[in-house]
């Protein structure tokens, strides 16, 4: 039998649901034939069908070495990185791409698809108009390059380019977009009519749904919340999906008898599949019975061993239930799937700490990572006052909503839904620029540690992208409980406005940012305040993302408003 016989029966195998077989038969192919780019695709397949990303990855890439000019392949591999967020390889692979083949527009829209992902706007922006030169008016185009600019907070073009697309109207994912960017223009009445249309044309657009439920909390009218998945998504669309987000809000919300009877529906009727398995620890654990969340999650974990958010809160049981040994068992599972996840970390960080490990004191190093600045004072403002006076003007003016998100950390307050840096307005670009320059020197004297999940990142360039920015108007009571930022690396807030009741001298610490006490709730015997900052305006406060950090209350008419941001490095 030939080599293309055995990679033929390989290929079968696999088709017929048998990857661990498929992938046996074609790696003996592989030692007869090592670089042969047939047989090394269909080892990509099966080990992408086994769950092995990295093998998967290994094989696409050898054979894209051998022979680049593999169309399917590279389709294959494209839908494959997009399914893993795996968006710095696809880059790599379309920049080649449309080096080889110039004239093929939809290389050019994954190729702004993975730049809008890693939040390089302008850049992914450029790929689609270079898609639209190939295929003017393309759907396809115009809508992302719409979501890109939206999320560059440029809602006026991104509108603009939704409106370029013929029959529009009749898309929801569309109607949705739409809703989102008129929600950026504070166009609440608008951006609900949009939501409702995405919702009609497609009542199982869960994102829809969501973005429509946060709307009606954050603006005050929670009559209407949930309304809608009761009124079309449950009975026309239910799914999977819909009961997921649904229990989601609920348990948002604080309905969780509600959410728990849902559940329960859900499972009696789809089956108890890993993602209900999931939703139930987690209902289990908000009652506190962190042992029946534990066995729960635990049939979730043998149904999808690779799946990383069910070994982190596996991790948060095992915690709870003082099984420090077994929760970092599952935090090194973690690692060998997304080794810089940040809640890996500060959930290690914990374990640490509670085995009295001195790494817990390397990991956080207070004194060295967690660093009180002074924002540089841009160009054109007569001091630091002015330059400051200015931004809290112009950021009120965001802030129209009356409550705090449903998923965010802060209390009693409001926060902006886009990306602040993104806005056009000068004063939020000299933001921009000066909190460039601090970012810039707060890495610069940091020392080199090659196995430290913070410093062994930093660029040896010092290199770094904005991943997130946006603002928070605190009022009397506000505060934030204690969290960590998952989508981070570096993080800070930018004291805007800061209250006369914020003191240095205060005993009781109102208003201060603290560190260390973790967003677990583990008990005054286990918890530690290892760190707090009074805040002042005109100050930026940096620290690593897995760092746990909260705010304590505050009681003033005055507004506490703080910039955030979170940072990458290039």
């Amino acid at each position: 039998m030939n080599i293309q016989q055995l990679i033929q029966q390989s290929y079968q195998a696999l088709q017929q649901g048998q990857a661990r077989e498929a992938l046996k038969r074609i790696k003996h192919v592989l030692q007869q034939a090592p670089n042969d780019i047939n047989a090394l695709h269909v080892a990509a397949l099966a080990c992408q069908a086994g769950g092995d990303v990295d093998g998967a990855i290994r094989y696409y890439e050898k054979s894209l070495l051998a022979e680049f000019n593999q169309p399917q392949l590279i389709q294959n591999f494209t839908n494959f990185l997009l399914g893993i967020a795996g968006y710095d390889r696809l880059i790599s692979v379309m920049e080649r791409a449309v080096q080889r083949w110039p004239g093929q527009y939809k290389y050019y829209i994954y190729l702004g698809i993975s730049l809008k992902e890693l939040k390089r706007f302008e850049e992914a922006v450029a790929a689609y108009d270079q898609a639209l030169r190939i295929k003017p008016g393309d759907t396809v185009a115009l809508h992302n390059k719409g979501v890109a600019l939206r999320m560059y907070q440029h809602p006026n073009e991104a509108l603009e380019c939704y409106q370029q697309i013929k029959e529009g109207d009749k898309i929801a994912e569309l109607r949705l977009n739409r809703g989102c960017a008129y929600a950026d223009l504070l166009e609440l009445e608008k951006s609900e009519t949009e939501f409702l249309q995405a919702i009609q044309l497609n009542p199982a657009l869960t994102d829809a749904h969501e973005n429509l439920n946060k709307l009606y909390w954050e603006i005050g009218e929670k009559d209407k919340v949930m309304q809608s998945y009761t009124a079309a998504g449950l009975t026309q669309a239910d799914s999977e999906q819909m009961r997921l987000s649904y229990i989601g809000l609920l348990s948002h919300i604080g309905e969780e008898d509600q959410a728990k009877r849902s559940l329960k529906e859900a499972q009696q009727k789809f089956g108890d599949l890993p993602s209900f398995q999931y939703v139930e620890a987690s209902l289990c654990a908000a009652d506190g019975d962190y042992l029946k969340a534990k066995h729960t999650l635990q049939k979730a974990v043998d149904s999808m061993p690779h799946e990383a958010a069910f070994h982190l809160d596996m991790a948060k049981y095992n915690i709870y239930l003082e099984e420090y040994e077994k929760a970092l068992g599952h935090l090194d599972q973690v690692e060998n799937i997304t080794p810089d996840d940040q809640t890996l970390w500060a959930y290690r960080g914990i374990c640490w700490k509670l085995l009295g490990d001195a790494r817990h004191d390397w990991l956080n190093n207070y004194d060295l990572l967690v660093r009180d600045m002074l924002l540089p004072v841009p160009e054109g403002y007569d001091d630091r006052a002015h330059f400051i006076r200015v931004l809290a003007d112009q950021i009120a003016t965001f802030h129209k909503t009356k409550h705090h998100p449903l998923d965010q950390s802060l209390r009693h307050g409001t926060q902006s839904s886009f990306f602040l840096l993104g806005h056009e307005s000068q004063v939020i670009q000299d933001l921009k620029k000066s909190l460039t320059q601090a970012v810039a020197e707060y890495l610069a004297p940091l020392p080199a540690d090659g196995k430290h999940p913070f410093l062994r990142r930093v660029p040896a360039d010092r290199g770094f992208t904005f991943s997130g920015s946006w603002s928070v108007r605190l009022k009397s009571e506000g505060f934030h409980v204690n969290h960590m930022h998952p989508e981070g690396w570096l993080s800070g807030p930018s004291y805007i406005e800061v209250p006369d009741v914020i003191s240095p001298n205060d005993p009781a610490r109102g208003g201060w940012v603290k560190f260390g006490e973790t967003g677990l709730n583990l008990g005054d015997d286990k918890e530690e305040v290892a760190k707090a900052v009074c805040p002042q305006a005109g100050h930026v406060v940096f620290f690593p993302s897995y760092i746990w950090h909260g705010t304590y209350p505050f009681e003033s008419e005055e507004m506490r408003t703080t910039a955030p941001i979170d940072v990458m490095p290039a």
